[in-house]
């Protein structure tokens, strides 16, 4: 009875806390062992955030168990979201393989390009898969780089029309020829490329646009959707999705963490756009941390309840008309303009100090995030698999920066 009593003193020697403890006692003593050929062995070996038994254990057991838990994030979402078609392998298979470097080199390309600059697998099959239920006649982009947002679009609807703005003449041939090679020419017949700066191009356009896609100077994107609005190029009930809304954590994170400087003007200039939309009274803003950020915004008189309401007051007008009640004539009424009614100004040019500038050379580690890294395949040298992950200061985008620090 004594001795039942003493081992009950939550004070006194135990033994071992079984249950809590992970394959080997650190990472020193695992390191001893022998080593194993399969994954999910050498995975069980790991300590976790609640199955260690010393400091060094429990602190490998944290960084194992988040770097498990965010690095397979996108390449498990990439593993189960079958949805790009032939055009977009393609595509992303010809870029994976261009020498951007060389063809920089050589002055072929306007500026140092990479995959980074792509949209990113997951993203765009989500951007395929919002074209499928949307279902926009005519679709607007605003910078295409290779095309495989634009591809992933055209795929999501077999009426579609896409009109990319792109700057470089170099990314218009490179893509007519990939889809032409990959026997996807018809594609071709639903899609138009203008050729300019953005800001420039967006005033040559007529009609409406259902959606409209966004991804190009991150300092100018205020100035294209002030454009869009501006010019009435943005049908009734019709959306904009813009990317890299959250790029790189800079909108959020104190300038003391910029690993990569040269990149805060745009994070400054991303911050700024999110806030003039969220402020902005005629505009609605959804933000998803979707790779690098995206927001998918529309005007609030194209909600349902708004409509309804305008409804509802065009029938009570026509009520009062017909029962003689006075209603002041047209020429009398104050009717807004196109700028009044959404409330913007004219584009703004973009300040120098942000002017798109292509790569950020030398800022980027082998793929562009690690959903691009998952669709690009396995490897099997140990060597080889550690070279192609990001690191604290080597990344492009938010998911690959989020990954290089675990």
């Amino acid at each position: 009875n004594s001795a039942a009593a003493k081992a009950q003193d939550a004070s006194s020697y135990m033994g071992r806390f079984d249950g809590t403890q992970a394959r080997h006692a650190s990472p020193a003593m695992a390191a001893m062992a022998e080593s194993v050929d399969s994954k999910d062995a050498r995975v069980c070996m790991l300590p976790t955030s609640t199955k260690w038994s010393v400091l060094s254990s429990r602190t490998e057991g944290l960084v194992a168990e988040l770097s498990e838990l965010v690095s397979n994030q996108d390449a498990y979402c990439v593993s189960q979201s079958r949805a790009e078609g032939k055009a977009m392998c393609a595509v992303r298979e010809k870029m994976l393989s261009t020498p951007w470097a060389d063809e920089w080199a050589q002055r072929r390309t306007m500026f140092s390009y990479g995959e980074e600059m792509s949209t990113d697998p997951l993203e765009a099959v989500l951007l395929k898969q919002l074209v499928f239920m949307a279902k926009p006649r005519r679709v607007l982009e605003i910078g295409m780089f290779v095309g495989y947002g634009a591809v992933a679009m055209l795929e999501g609807s077999p009426t579609a029309q896409v009109v990319s703005l792109e700057i470089d003449p170099y990314l218009k041939e490179w893509l007519r020829s990939c889809l032409s090679d990959a026997g996807c020419a018809e594609l071709t017949q639903r899609h138009e490329v203008m050729l300019g700066p953005a800001l420039e191009s967006l005033p040559k356009l007529t009609g409406e646009f259902d959606m409209v896609f966004v991804d190009a100077n991150k300092a100018e994107y205020k100035a294209y959707v002030e454009g869009i609005l501006e010019r009435g190029l943005l049908a009734a009930g019709g959306v904009i999705i813009c990317d890299n809304i959250l790029y790189n954590g800079y909108p959020y994170m104190h300038s003391h963490f910029d690993a990569q400087p040269a990149r805060r003007n745009f994070g400054n200039a991303i911050r700024e756009f999110n806030q003039w939309v969220s402020d902005h009274p005629q505009l609605e803003q959804v933000v998803l941390p979707v790779r690098d950020g995206i927001s998918i915004i529309r005007r609030t008189a194209d909600s349902p309840l708004a409509r309804a309401e305008t409804k509802l007051k065009a029938d009570c007008a026509k009520e009062s008309n017909d029962d003689k009640i006075h209603v002041p004539p047209p020429s009398t009424m104050a009717c807004p303009t196109i700028n009044e009614a959404v409330g913007v100004s004219a584009p703004a040019k973009a300040p120098d100090t942000s002017s798109y500038m292509g790569r950020f050379d030398g800022s980027q580690a082998k793929h562009a995030s690690p959903a691009m890294a998952a669709m690009a395949g396995a490897v099997e040298s140990k060597d080889a698999r550690v070279c192609m992950l990001p690191t604290s200061t080597k990344w492009s985008v938010l998911s690959s920066r989020m990954e290089g620090l675990v």
